[in-house]
C-alpha cells in the first residue's frame, strides 16, 4: 500500500501547515492577505485530517481538489506576498504531494493492488 508516501505527504502537510500558521501572525498583512493564508490553513488542516481519519477508497478525489484548491491558493500567495515566498514554496510542496498521492492511490486502486 501507499503507506510511506501517505506519511510523506502527510509531513508536508505538516510543514507547511506550520509555516502558513506563523505567517498569519506576520504584521501589516492586508485582509487579502490574511483571507489567504486562513484559507490555506483550513484547508491544510482538513487535509491533515483527511490523511489520517479519512479511509482510502472515499477520500481520493477530494483530496485532489484539496491539492488542487492549495496550488491555487500558493500561487495567490505568492502574488499577494512576496515576502512570504518560502510559506508559498511548502504549501504548493504539500499541493503537489497531495497530487501524487492521489494518482498513486487511484492506480493502486483501478489495478486492484489496494
Amino acid at each position: 500500500m501507499a503507506i510511506t508516501e501517505i506519511m510523506a505527504t502527510l509531513q508536508k502537510v505538516r510543514l507547511a501547515k506550520t509555516a502558513v500558521g506563523s505567517a498569519r501572525n506576520t504584521p501589516g498583512l492586508s485582509q487579502e492577505q490574511s483571507d489567504t493564508l486562513d484559507s490555506a490553513y483550513v484547508t491544510l488542516d482538513e487535509v491533515e485530517n483527511k490523511l489520517i481519519l479519512q479511509d482510502i477508497g472515499q477520500w481520493i478525489a477530494v483530496i485532489e481538489a484539496d491539492g488542487n484548491k492549495l496550488a491555487g491558493l500558493a500561487t495567490q500567495i505568492q502574488a499577494a506576498i512576496t515576502n512570504l515566498q518560502s510559506v508559498a514554496h511548502l504549501v504548493q510542496g504539500a499541493a503537489t504531494a497531495i497530487g501524487a498521492l492521489a494518482s498513486i492511490i487511484s492506480k493502486g486502486l483501478s489495478s486492484g493492488l489496494i
